[in-house]
This record gives C-alpha cells, structure tokens and sequence, in this order.
C-alpha cells in the first residue's frame, strides 16, 4: 500500500514537472538550449547510476551537478544551478518511472 502511494505521488509530481516547469525552463533557455542540456543531464543521470550504484542518492546527485555544470561550462552556457538541479530530479523520476531503478 505505502508503494502504491509513493508511486502516485511521483507520478504526480513528474505530471506537474512536464506541464508547468518544464515549459518555464524552456521559455528561460530556449528549446535548443533545453534539449541540449536536458540530454547532457539525462546521460549523467544515467551514468552516474551505473558507475556510483552503491553511493548515495545525494553524492549521485552532487556528481551529476558537478559534471553537469563542467560540461556545460565548457560549451560556454552559463546556467543556473537551480535550473540544473530540476533537470536531474526530472531526470530521475523519468528513470524511476521507466523501470531503471
């Protein structure tokens, strides 16, 4: 029962992601901009579960910033850390949601 509930309330708040904040972030940084990051983001999302799956989801969550703001630092995109934070917790709930963890 407890999982169930769980599982409604991150399929509530991804809903709520994909239709107000992603729309948000999209009018903030351009939609070739978005994608370009979202994807960067997705894969270390990804990368970052296979390589650091016994490390806490926080430190995941650290080095997935981390990276994530290095790379982009290095295509010359200034983006805030906040914008980042709620692509990785997108990121996640999607994995979570598609069966990846």
């Amino acid at each position: 029962m407890l999982h169930n509930i769980v599982m409604l309330i991150v399929m509530i708040l991804t809903a709520w992601v994909s239709r107000y904040l992603i729309p948000i972030l999209k009018s903030k940084i351009g939609e070739t901009n978005y994608s370009m990051i979202y994807s960067l983001v997705e894969d270390a999302v990804l990368m970052a579960q296979q390589v650091m799956e016994q490390e806490p989801g926080e430190d995941r969550k650290k080095f997935v910033m981390r990276y994530a703001l290095d790379r982009l630092e290095e295509y010359g995109l200034k983006v805030d850390e906040e914008l980042i934070s709620v692509m990785v917790e997108a990121a996640v709930k999607r994995m979570k949601l598609a069966g990846g963890e």
